[in-house]
């Protein structure tokens, strides 16, 4: 769902970037979409349970694979910062911050989609070898919970309505 929803911020960016309109209400939802699904519930998930849990199997979080989605996490927070931030005057008509919005759109996107590759290719099989039964059992419980929570007032099930919504308008194929 994340890579669809970047998906649709690359068409966006790419069809700006070829001279059109940017389409700056679908843009905003997906900025929301990245604040809250992708930051607050994907890696907030990570960062509070799955990066503790392999550290207290011996995967050290100041280097290696958890050091690495940390630096990246941040980096895509900046990106996201700096797209919401521009949204406004890019509103207005700024052509600076349309600039910035399309080069933070750009930079996101290409980090996000490299970043779960490499969650799906190294972290998450790390994962998996390392967590095992009681401890497995007890780490899914708790990622349970956490997409039981609210995010800025949103449920999990309205922030993947939101996605939804976006995948009407640009669908990935």
């Amino acid at each position: 769902l994340i890579l669809q929803v970047a998906g649709v911020l690359d068409d966006i960016v790419t069809a700006a970037e070829g001279g059109a309109d940017l389409d700056l209400a679908t843009a905003e939802r997906c900025i929301s979409f990245f604040r809250l699904f992708v930051d607050a519930f994907h890696h907030g998930k990570e960062e509070g349970l799955l990066f503790p849990e392999l550290g207290s199997h011996g995967l050290p979080p100041d280097e290696g694979p958890i050091a690495v989605m940390l630096r990246e996490h941040g980096e895509g927070r900046a990106y996201v910062a700096q797209m919401a931030g521009a949204v406004g005057d890019a509103r207005r008509g700024d052509a600076a911050a349309k600039a910035v919005l399309r080069s933070a759109g750009r930079g996101f996107v290409d980090l996000i989609r490299s970043h779960i590759g490499k969650e799906d290719a190294v972290l998450f099989t790390m994962a998996d070898q390392m967590i095992v039964g009681a401890d497995r059992i007890r780490l899914c419980g708790a990622y349970d919970s956490v997409g039981e929570g609210r995010f800025e007032g949103q449920t999990r099930r309205d922030l993947v309505t939101l996605a939804g919504s976006l995948l009407e308008k640009y669908p990935q194929g």
